[in-house]
């Protein structure tokens, strides 16, 4: 019994169709081949064939309950990577705190305008009123 290779985690329609050019039809196909061989096949990486190999492995072997997905941890993943996404956080969480202060800040200008505004009756129309009245109240 063949197992159909679309069953196979990372293979949909159009890797079906690349793979079936090069001869391989079934998932049994793609369990009994290496790495190296995959990689020749445009579309398919070092990490993406080896998770493709494994996956088309545990359906050969395993029963339909038991087939296993390949996560990312079958990819080996460097310090320097990790460095990058540190460096990576660390530039977002800055900029969240600087959206969140520009925020802070748009409200209270809103805030006081609206005071202002509130206190007079009308609607300021110049920068120079505004500073009247902001003098006015201290």
């Amino acid at each position: 019994m063949t197992t159909p290779i679309t069953k196979v985690w990372g293979v949909g329609t159009q890797i079906q169709d690349v793979l079936s050019q090069n001869g391989y039809q079934c998932a049994e196909d793609l369990a009994a081949t290496t790495e190296e061989e995959l990689v020749k096949i445009h579309g398919f990486g070092p990490a993406k064939a080896k998770k493709v190999i494994l996956s088309a492995k545990s359906l050969v072997s395993a029963e339909p309950e038991d087939v296993a997905v390949p996560t990312d941890s079958t990819v080996e993943i460097t310090e320097d990577s990790k460095e990058r996404n540190k460096s990576t956080k660390v530039k977002k969480s800055k900029k969240t705190k600087q959206k969140k202060k520009d925020k802070k800040k748009k409200k209270e200008k809103k805030a006081a305008k609206d005071a202002l505004k509130k206190k007079t009756g009308k609607k300021l129309k110049n920068k120079k009123e505004k500073k009247k009245l902001s003098s006015k109240k201290k």
